[in-house]
């Protein structure tokens, strides 16, 4: 709730501490209660102070951080006012914003993520960097796969559909930085591809900010975000690390242009 509360009192009262309910004085209110009871503020003596702000009417004001601007204009008589901005609970968040936030950030993705893969099957060595190279029957367990049957992914409802999206963009960023690491270990001198890297994990995990905000808007429920590494993985060796780096970099491809479309339905559906 907006709060403007506008207090004026003596400069022999300035302890005086106001709360949102005014209903009975408190300990610290009884003397310029009894001041304005009885009409002694003089106006002489009198500031005019100003308390502006975004308050919980549930807190006390002494609860927060307050700031008090004085104004010059002298004050009288002695009065306290409590004004209230009215405002409506539960008033709907805009989509527009947040959707095309999203929209945009994939479709800025979906230019880099072939690059993505290109540098790092280059860096790998054969068969790798071998032309036309592709294994799509390598996968790992803990990091879902884009690809899906078109009318069942057609047919999902929003809630699932951003659900989905933000369970792979959290898996993805997580990998990527297992990815990163790795390279840093096999390809120490590789900067492109390591910068290429934590550009794309930053990216990951700012499109899943962006569809968190989706999904806020449209009152879905957030569950946590999960860690889907689990236990670090030390024992594998170079080409099994190889290997998952791969499938990384192709799946943060797929799942890029997944949220594309996810994005363009949400963007027909809600924005006009």
């Amino acid at each position: 709730m907006a709060w403007r509360l506008e207090i004026i009192w003596g400069r022999d009262s300035q302890t005086f501490v106001p709360y949102p309910d005014l209903s009975g004085p408190r300990p610290q209110e009884a003397g310029i209660s009894k001041s304005l009871a009885a009409g002694r503020c003089s106006s002489s003596s009198t500031q005019k102070w100003r308390l502006q702000g975004r308050l919980d009417p549930f807190r006390e004001i002494s609860d927060l951080p307050l700031t008090f601007f004085p104004v010059s204009q002298p004050a009288s008589p002695c009065l306290l006012t409590l004004l209230l901005t009215p405002f409506t609970l539960g008033a709907p968040i805009s989509l527009t914003d947040p959707i095309n936030q999203a929209y945009n950030l994939a479709l800025y993705m979906q230019k880099n993520t072939s690059v993505l893969l290109q540098t790092y099957l280059q860096y790998q060595g054969s068969p790798f960097s071998d032309p036309g190279f592709s294994a799509p029957e390598l996968q790992l367990s803990n990091l879902p796969p884009a690809a899906v049957p078109f009318m069942l992914w057609r047919g999902l409802g929003d809630g699932e559909r951003l659900l989905q999206a933000r369970g792979a963009f959290s898996a993805l960023a997580q990998h990527l930085q297992l990815v990163s690491d790795d390279q840093a270990d096999l390809n120490p001198s590789s900067s492109v591809l390591l910068s290429q890297l934590a550009a794309a994990r930053l990216r990951a995990q700012g499109l899943m900010g962006n569809i968190v905000s989706v999904m806020t808007a449209l009152g879905v429920s957030i569950p946590p975000e999960m860690d889907s590494l689990g236990p670090a993985p030390f024992g594998a060796s170079a080409f099994e690390r190889k290997c998952r780096g791969y499938v990384v970099t192709r799946e943060y491809g797929h799942w890029t242009d997944r949220a594309v479309r996810d994005m363009a339905l949400l963007k027909a559906k809600y924005v006009v």
